[in-house]
């Protein structure tokens, strides 16, 4: 093994953070992140001692990375899934990783929402900067092709821009008077705190009650949050957790995790609702508590 090849394989633990970024991004799950990137990373370590020359390590491993979770996406046929579906909500704790993951929860469920090869060209370029012609050849597309692709993907996200990043502490108090409000089911106070256009999606992944669609307008969802409150017992309790860039209210049953709430804010109100109810989903929360 040559001199560099054995300086590419010492440095190659350092990709593992922004490879579970992309992998997270893509898949939506912590544990398959986790494993997509080990499998990324042993691969790469085996073709070098084999004498496989790669001159970019970083560009090689995130295609790798990426094509794998594309794989992994055919097989899963989220189509089936019974009702909506919520990406896993990520609390790794490799800080480096958090770092990495600089956009909010509402951001990764809109990336779930584009075609599996869009969020690909988009994420190994905005991560990587790889050019066209080399994504092309990983994922077996003409450059123009990705191209278009990369075009469709941010116009599709052109409407994050539109969603106001707030500091920790304007959520915090955003989160602290959505929490009030329902336990006084103060209709009043809500409706001052959700937009007009507010939009509520549960996931409780066929295991747990949930709205099998998404809930829009004011009224409704006013109505759905204060009905989820009304049916809380005297064993409820409430937890913040934050990240680098969310609040969430984590909500206790009796002890057990059972719901986690991520708010997405605009103009100083609460756009989106998101509630993440499906067990399996929570499992490593749960875990890290």
């Amino acid at each position: 093994m040559s001199p560099e090849q054995t300086n590419n394989l010492s440095h190659v633990e350092n990709y593992r953070p922004q490879l579970l970024s992309i992998a997270y991004k893509l898949l939506g799950s912590v544990a398959d992140a986790e494993d997509v990137v080990q499998d990324a990373l042993l691969d790469v370590v085996q073709k070098v001692q084999q004498g496989k020359e790669i001159e970019n390590m970083g560009g090689y491993l995130a295609t790798a990375t990426v094509h794998t979770s594309l794989n992994l996406l055919k097989k899963q046929r989220r189509d089936q899934y019974p009702g909506v579906w919520l990406p896993e909500p990520y609390e790794w704790s490799h800080t480096l990783v958090e770092a990495q993951l600089d956009v909010p929860y509402s951001f990764v469920y809109l990336l779930s929402e584009l075609n599996p090869k869009e969020r690909a060209v988009y994420l190994l370029r905005k991560s990587f900067d790889l050019p066209y012609a080399d994504i092309a050849e990983q994922l077996d597309l003409s450059e123009s092709a990705c191209r278009k692709l990369e075009q469709r993907a941010r116009k599709k996200l052109v409407e994050t821009e539109k969603l106001q990043i707030v500091s920790l502490e304007q959520k915090q108090q955003l989160v602290a008077a959505f929490l009030q409000a329902t336990q006084q089911g103060d209709v009043s106070a809500l409706t001052r705190l959700l937009r007009e256009d507010i939009v509520i999606y549960s996931d409780g992944g066929g295991k747990k009650v949930a709205a099998t669609r998404p809930i829009m307008g004011l009224d409704r969802c006013i109505k759905f949050i204060l009905g989820i409150y009304q049916k809380e017992s005297s064993a409820t309790s409430v937890q913040f957790r934050s990240t680098s860039h969310e609040i969430r209210l984590h909500i206790f049953q009796r002890g057990q995790l059972d719901t986690v709430i991520l708010l997405a804010t605009k103009s100083n109100q609460i756009q989106t609702v998101y509630l993440q109810r499906n067990p399996d989903k929570l499992s490593r929360l749960t875990a890290n508590k």
